[in-house]
């Protein structure tokens, strides 16, 4: 996985929205695929990996914490 070296924060980030989302599904390829491909509607379908790169990991782990307390998405 390749993100810009110049955002701040990319690796841990994108290493706890990983970590989360393998919590979440049970299955580490699946959370991989989710983090990489699968666009997020409500972050105008860009996926995990791409708001991580645009400085916004935060945006993405704030949003899985709602899902996972229940939250509608």
């Amino acid at each position: 996985m390749t993100l810009p070296n110049g955002a701040p924060n990319c690796p841990v980030l994108y290493e706890q929205i990983l970590d989360m989302a393998i919590s979440i599904s049970g299955d580490p390829a699946r959370a991989a695929r989710w983090c990489e491909q699968e666009p997020i509607a409500c972050f105008g379908g860009k996926t995990a990996k791409e708001l991580v790169a645009e400085n916004r990991g935060a945006d993405v782990l704030r949003y899985m914490q709602a899902l996972e307390a229940g939250a509608a998405g």
